[in-house]
């Protein structure tokens, strides 16, 4: 890789961090009053600044500003979500069909510069549906906005989004260096380092969050650039593709089923996702010996190599369709048995604790 990136990747990193560090500085010294502490899914318990995602926005503008046009057309297409997220964060809340139809609006914008679409997802019968343009085009869109959501989905415990992010972009950076896509390569590195020097401050002690603005612009540049290097390169799996956003996906689609089968509502949210269930069993089998702010960036460390590793095989067998689509079932099928075992097992110790004696 060109020292270039490396040099790319020291300013973005610095760049995050120290913008990270300065907004997290403001709100200790100006007492700002943290709304989502009050609310019962939330994992931290003192007041933090949700403008982590500003940073790291910030950063990879800054750094992409001399590549011109390419980049220029991403930041256009992403302002209408982060902007949303950015509204959610500084405490005006829209309601989820606002925040879904804008986040739709940014991917209508991306396919309309970029003309990158889905047309391919390596299943034959799929193909010959996705033939049909403007079912291929609303794919698209319904892909990009599904990516904005699951990532802010696991945006739960210190350090989980960002580090789903490091992996993610890793891998971008790779793929696009292997098939000859120095754009992709540019936006890629800046999304890793400046995810980078965000996370030095949010994990494990969680000085500072991602937030809605955060978590919804890096799901959307994740989903492009993927999209973008799948479109160019038809050879790439597309269920590599999906292994390497694995774990926000696989924990979306968990999500959406396991509140259908409570007849909940799936767009609102709970203290049931994975991250959520680890940090609670953490707590409750040590006989709360283990605080909450030591169970939860805990539970990112036990989370992350399970979430890497299908990065690291989407990446290493990307050309492979028959085993991608093998491994993402497979790990689909992990992922919902670790749910329901930890839930049954925290369970069985919660009235192990409360039985009388």
């Amino acid at each position: 890789m060109d020292e270039t990136y490396f040099l790319i990747a020291f300013f973005g990193l610095m760049l995050s961090f120290m913008g990270a560090l300065t907004l997290a500085g403001l709100f200790e010294y100006f007492g700002r009053q943290d709304l989502n502490i009050q609310k019962k899914r939330a994992a931290h318990s003192r007041p933090t600044s949700r403008l982590g995602g500003l940073a790291v926005c910030l950063s990879i503008i800054i750094i992409s500003i001399h590549k011109g046009s390419w980049h220029l057309e991403i930041a256009i297409s992403a302002f209408p979500i982060f902007a949303v997220g950015l509204m959610e964060d500084l405490g005006w809340p829209l309601k989820p069909k606002i925040r879904l139809a804008v986040g739709a609006l940014s991917a209508s914008i991306f396919v309309f510069f970029k003309r990158h679409y889905i047309n391919d997802v390596d299943i034959v019968w799929v193909n010959l549906v996705l033939s049909v343009t403007p079912i291929a085009l609303a794919f698209t869109v319904f892909c990009i906005v599904g990516l904005i959501n699951a990532l802010n989905f696991i945006d739960g415990v210190n350090g989980l989004a960002s580090s789903k992010t490091l992996t993610a972009s890793l891998a971008l950076v790779w793929l696009s260096t292997t098939y000859n896509e120095p754009n992709l390569t540019f936006l890629g590195v800046a999304i890793f380092s400046s995810s980078l020097g965000f996370f030095m401050l949010n994990y494990p002690k969680g000085r500072i969050f991602l937030g809605d603005a955060g978590a919804y612009t890096m799901g959307f540049l994740l989903a492009v650039s993927l999209i973008t290097l799948k479109s160019k390169h038809p050879e790439i799996s597309a269920w590599s593709i999906l292994l390497v956003i694995f774990w926000p996906i696989a924990d979306m689609a968990h999500s959406i089923f396991r509140r259908r089968l409570k007849k909940t509502r799936s767009d609102r949210p709970d203290y049931m996702h994975l991250h959520h269930v680890i940090m609670r069993s953490l707590m409750i089998t040590s006989g709360a010996r283990l605080s909450q702010q030591w169970a939860n960036p805990l539970a990112t460390a036990i989370i992350l190599p399970m979430a890497t590793l299908p990065v690291v095989l989407g990446v290493v067998y990307n050309e492979n369709n028959g085993l991608c689509m093998g491994l993402f079932l497979g790990f689909a099928l992990l992922f919902a048995c670790a749910h329901s075992g930890i839930t049954r097992a925290t369970r069985r110790r919660i009235f192990v604790i409360r039985r009388p004696k």
